[in-house]
Parts: structure tokens; sequence; C-alpha cells
């Protein structure tokens, strides 16, 4: 999770302190000249929040699993982004690029809930996309199919990773993963698993997890606490095999104790990853580290 530094106590959306987290970020996207003349009843630190947590309601319910049956419009933006509160970090871009698709359609407001904004909404997001990407906050991946991969099955995964907007690439120094057949992950019997839960229309299972955070408690906002701070305390739970939008709060007591890094490689280097990390974007429709 590239933000789990900036990571912040959970806060209930739209909430006084979840309001107050938007502060910095209005100000810059205040200082920008074509935002200069915004009504400030639709450029304040609420409607930042309101927006903010909209996309990440729309895109759970119309790009995620949940809508799978549907034929998705656009791959989902990592929920991290959202996440960020940084001055000029990723949110900033893609708040920055919500407003100019507002102006340059002349829409009054937003309204990231309204079926009837659908299409308006699919257009924030693909604006979103195209801005992150050009700032180099949002990267697909470049995928080099490894020669421990059957021929049977590099057909398939190259379809996968060009309809998710990924690349494949011949050379595995431009790379920002290489694929291997991974004998644990990647057997025969666990496809056919796999491939059973998904007709069957259950999500696969979350057997593993990695504490990602440990936060002092709850605010007020997001629910209250028990007054007993180690009670309190809460973890960001990271599912293995599945991408960092289904990241959740759970009690801390009910998690390892010890945070772990997130893992790293050497600097210019690739990752390498079992083929299970490009079967598993078509299910989510959303990347992994």
């Amino acid at each position: 999770m590239s933000s789990q530094t900036r990571l912040m106590p959970p806060l209930a959306p739209c909430s006084d302190e979840d309001v107050a987290s938007f502060a910095a970020l209005l100000i810059h996207l205040r200082s920008q000249p074509e935002l200069a003349r915004e009504n400030e009843k639709l450029l304040n630190a609420e409607a930042l929040a309101h927006i903010t947590e909209g996309a990440r309601a729309f895109q759970h319910a119309h790009l995620g699993r949940q809508a799978r049956a549907m034929q998705w419009p656009l791959v989902r933006i990592p929920d991290e982004i959202f996440r960020d509160r940084s001055r000029s970090g990723p949110l900033f871009t893609a708040l920055l690029a919500a407003y100019r698709e507002k102006n340059s359609s002349s829409w009054r407001t937003f309204d990231l809930a309204s079926p009837k904004r659908y299409n308006d909404n699919i257009d924030i997001l693909r604006r979103m996309e195209k801005e992150l990407t050009a700032a180099g906050f949002l990267r697909r991946p470049a995928i080099y199919l490894d020669e421990t991969v059957p021929q049977e099955k590099r057909t398939g995964l190259r379809e996968i990773v060009e309809e998710y907007k990924g690349t494949i690439v011949t050379d595995p120094t431009k790379a920002s993963h290489v694929v291997a057949f991974d004998s644990e992950i990647d057997k025969d019997e666990d496809l056919a698993n796999e491939e059973k839960r998904e007709a069957e229309g259950q999500d696969p299972e979350k057997l593993y997890l990695r504490t990602v955070a440990i936060t002092e408690p709850l605010s007020s906002g997001a629910g209250g606490g028990s007054g007993d701070a180690a009670q309190d305390r809460v973890a960001m739970a990271h599912w293995w095999y599945w991408p960092p939008s289904y990241d959740e709060w759970l009690p801390a007591s009910d998690v390892s104790q010890v945070v772990e890094t997130e893992a790293t490689r050497m600097p210019g280097m690739p990752w390498v990853v079992s083929y299970k990390f490009i079967r598993d974007v078509q299910r989510h429709n959303e990347w992994g580290l």
C-alpha cells in the first residue's frame, strides 16, 4: 500500500473529523486559477469529503466484484488514492480532475449517488484515471511472462493483461512484474477450485492477512470508544490475494500485533509474481501491487 505511512485512524465518512482532514487539499485546490472562482457551496471541505466518498462508493457498486455480472466500463482506480490527504498527492489530482470534468460538461453540481447520473460519473472517473496517469500517480503493470508459464496459458494471460490496460513486454528489464509459475499457487486443482467458486458466485476465500498499521482509539466521530485505549485500538488488515480496496479496519486484538511492512524490491528490479496475479484482476477489476 503506497500510502500506508499516511494512514489516519478510521473516520466515519463525511463526519466532522473526516471533513477537517480535507483542509489542506481545499486550500491547494482553491489556489488553482481555474478553480479560483468556483462557487463556495460546491468547493469546500465538506464537498470534497462527499465527492471522495461518493467516488469510492460508486466504484464499489459499479466497478467491483458486486458488478461482475455487468461489463465493467473501466478498470477500478486503486482505493489508496482516495485515502491520501496530502496536499499535492494523488487525491488532489483526482479531485481537480472531477472539477474540471464538471466545468467542461457544464454540470451544476456533482451527484455520484444518482442512477440517472451514471454516465456522468463514469466520465468523472475516466477523467480522474487520465490525469492520475499523466501525473504519474497511476501506473498499470508492464508484464513479462517468464518461461515457466506454460504455453497453453500464455494467450489467456496476455488477453487479460491487455483487457485491463496493462502491457505485455518481451524484455524483462522493461517489466514492472515478471509472472512465473508458482507450484504452491498455480496448480491445476487450485485453478479448478477458483473457477468453481466463481461460477457459483462465491467470493475468493479470505484465509491470510497481514497487519498494515495499528492506530490509537477511534475518534468519537467514528463511533466512540470504550474508554480502554488498548481495547479500542484498531488495525488495518490486508487480505492476501485481494486488492487494496478490500483492506479493512479490524479490532487490533483480533489480528497480529506485529505490523508487517509492505514487500519491497531492489531498485530497478521487477516484482516476481505468480500468474494468479493476472487471474485475480479479472475477478476484481482491480490490479494488486
